[in-house]
């Protein structure tokens, strides 16, 4: 037994001293090693790309076959609705129209703006500021401004 100790000692001695070759060895007895190992190609994988493949055609000539019909289709009805629904000129006419009546508009709107008043003494310019005032309010004070100017208005049985 004691043989076999000194063997040993011996062994790990020189084990110890030769650290850095050992290590070394066995790196690249595990880097050259051959591993078993499944490549890319598998049957897994061959039905999954048949599949796809089968799935990419069927997208491009079933699906793109009608998207494109569609397509077609509102292309013809966009040019349709430009040219006989929404015509561009038809349009600018609408346009040119609608301009040229806020024109009238606007004219007829400042004849409201005109001052009309003319009255100059002052009972007649307060009943010509009631009567001109658009105010609902005012019609009350209507009466009196009124026979401040031409008098009191008879009563109906005395007229």
């Amino acid at each position: 037994m004691t043989r076999v100790k000194i063997f040993l000692i011996k062994i790990c001695g020189w084990m110890k001293i030769h650290t850095l070759a050992l290590a070394l060895l066995l790196l690249i007895a595990a880097v050259l090693t051959p591993v078993r190992v499944q490549g890319q190609f598998s049957p897994c994988c061959t039905i999954l790309s048949t599949g796809l493949g089968t799935i990419n055609s069927s997208l491009g000539s079933v699906i793109g076959g009608r998207l494109t019909s569609i397509i077609g289709v509102l292309t013809v009805i966009q040019r349709f609705e430009q040219t006989v629904v929404w015509p561009a000129q038809a349009i600018t006419h609408a346009h040119g129209l609608v301009g040229a009546l806020q024109g009238i508009y606007t004219l007829i709107r400042n004849i409201f703006n005109i001052p009309i008043s003319s009255a100059t003494l002052a009972n007649p310019m307060q009943l010509e500021t009631i009567l001109l005032s658009r105010n609902p309010g005012q019609i009350g004070s209507t009466t009196g401004a009124y026979g401040a100017v031409y008098g009191v208005v008879p009563l109906p049985q005395n007229a």
